[in-house]
């Protein structure tokens, strides 16, 4: 008894060393419990920062986006209700060609101002930047813009060039190496409600790839304006060089229209690649964990990348 006495002395301790025990660890809880929700509350700031940060460069996007091909629409909506769709003499057509030609100068963003008509005819004007053109079309160095005038009877295509002045510098007449463009999707879409955007496809003409911005005038002709998809993609990159950030423009049905690594799309065209680039095509590793990023909803959402925290969203432009 003694030796179990003296024992059970050693085993217990005073009453105030019980309660300095039991603070410690009430303390080292609460500051468990703090030390988490500061870290929750700040991965929420953090998030609606991000959130913030998105709005404002999904702004900017609509900004740019506005600025460069605003006018096309424009453009679009004017002719299609203007003289030059309503004129029946393909050689009366040639006298639009100056004030056309004066819009392609305006508007750098814009590749080609064109009329196509329902029994098959079409006219378009053209800026001279790309060498595969001339050779395709027989055009030299000197002229700036062509004005093309398609007899859907003879399959003859006659080439009008101009200098930057737009005065005529030659004429020819030769077989046209275009489809027709009744069979094209921009004209087979073509509203005369509104100015839409066509699927992304390949002109062989100039070994690009682009969009054709269209509308139905009320007898069927459908004016357009073509968009290169690389000039897009540049408008993309502009405010990207600051910052670390990757940018995607694609459709309902994940076609792209434009990507803030412009080069991508350079090099398709390149390698004439006529099918559309979609959204799981672009060889990146960021870009393709997110193709369920429709799901994601309205709401900026984290993702990890190599190591690092990355935000992605999706947002309407």
């Amino acid at each position: 008894m003694p030796t179990s006495s003296k024992t059970q002395n050693k085993l217990t301790f005073p009453l105030h060393i019980h309660i300095s025990t039991l603070f410690v660890v009430l303390v080292l809880v609460i500051c468990g419990v703090q030390i988490w929700i500061t870290q929750a509350s700040l991965n929420k700031v953090l998030l609606n920062a991000n959130e913030n940060l998105f709005e404002r460069i999904a702004g900017e996007t609509r900004s740019n986006m506005s600025y460069h091909f605003g006018p096309s629409f424009s453009i679009v909506d004017a002719y299609s209700a203007g003289e030059l769709v309503r004129e029946v003499d393909p050689e009366r057509r040639f006298a639009f060609v100056p004030e056309l030609a004066s819009l392609l100068r305006a508007n750098q963003n814009i590749f080609t101002l064109k009329a196509a008509f329902p029994d098959g005819e079409w006219i378009a004007v053209i800026r001279l930047t790309d060498p595969t053109m001339r050779r395709n079309l027989g055009i030299d160095s000197n002229a700036t813009y062509a004005a093309l005038s398609y007899n859907p009877e003879s399959n003859k295509l006659s080439v009008r060039t101009y200098n930057i002045h737009v005065m005529r510098l030659q004429s020819s007449l030769i077989e046209s190496p275009f489809s027709d463009p009744r069979s094209m999707d921009w004209y087979r879409s073509s509203s005369i409600t509104t100015a839409k955007v066509s699927k992304p496809y390949y002109m062989s003409i100039i070994s690009k790839t682009g969009v054709t911005i269209h509308r139905k005038a009320a007898n069927g002709t459908v004016f357009g304006a073509d968009v290169i998809l690389d000039q897009v993609s540049q408008v993309l990159r502009d405010n990207d060089e600051s910052r670390d950030a990757l940018r995607v423009l694609y459709d309902d049905d994940f076609n792209v229209f434009a990507y803030s690594q412009p080069e991508l799309i350079e090099v398709r065209d390149v390698l004439r690649q006529s099918s559309p680039l979609k959204l799981g095509n672009i060889n990146h590793p960021l870009i393709s964990s997110t193709m369920d990023i429709v799901a994601f909803g309205a709401q900026a959402k984290e993702i990890t990348y190599k190591g690092e925290k990355w935000v992605v969203k999706v947002d309407s432009l």
